[in-house]
């Protein structure tokens, strides 16, 4: 017998018109609801943010972990990774395929990575995005408008964690390759010093 609920979503749009999905973890809902949320939301990608691995339903949808362990810093090279694949997953997916981030909960590691995502690609309209969010209920809609803002929670990352404001600066003035030349200069210089 099933003991979890319904899978809990919220969706963001990107200025791309791509959905950007934010739930639980899936392993956490009714088998039931995943499922109908696979098929009536089409995700061509799952990004799982958990310090555990989540697998697949079946190979419904294909998935990459980002392990981020609680209390530690953001890893900057995950944060690297995740932009370049959500890049090329914009590039080579379907317009009616949606993206699917998620955590534990999705209240604070997927939010974090979502917001550092919107202020790398579009800092100007990162806010915005966020507060146009939709959800599949009002209780999870109030949590992602005054609770779990990705943008507030990347502002955060961006004064706490080590390297990850420059990450951001580095993706904005030249994208991927900028971003790169940023992280191994950064990772040569530690090793010297």
């Amino acid at each position: 017998m099933d003991s979890y609920g319904d899978l809990r979503w919220s969706c963001l749009t990107l200025p791309t018109g791509r959905k950007i999905y934010l739930t639980q973890r899936p392993d956490r809902a009714k088998y039931v609801s995943v499922w109908n949320f696979i098929s009536e939301k089409k995700p061509s990608i799952r990004f799982c943010f958990t310090d555990d691995i989540v697998t697949d339903f079946d190979g419904a949808v294909p998935f990459l972990w980002y392990p981020w362990i609680p209390g530690e810093h953001i890893p900057t090279e995950n944060i690297f990774a995740f932009f370049c694949l959500m890049d090329y997953y914009e590039n080579i997916s379907l317009p009616d395929k949606s993206f699917w981030l998620h955590c534990d909960s999705s209240t604070m590691r997927a939010p974090t990575f979502l917001g550092l995502y919107l202020y790398a690609k579009w800092s100007d309209k990162a806010e915005e995005i966020c507060k146009k969010v939709t959800a599949n209920n009002d209780n999870e809609l109030e949590m992602r408008l005054k609770h779990s803002i990705p943008t507030e929670y990347a502002q955060t990352s961006m004064k706490l964690d080590p390297g990850v404001k420059e990450l951001i600066e580095a993706w904005q003035k030249g994208g991927e390759k900028e971003a790169y030349l940023h992280l191994m200069n950064r990772k040569t210089h530690l090793k010297l010093s």
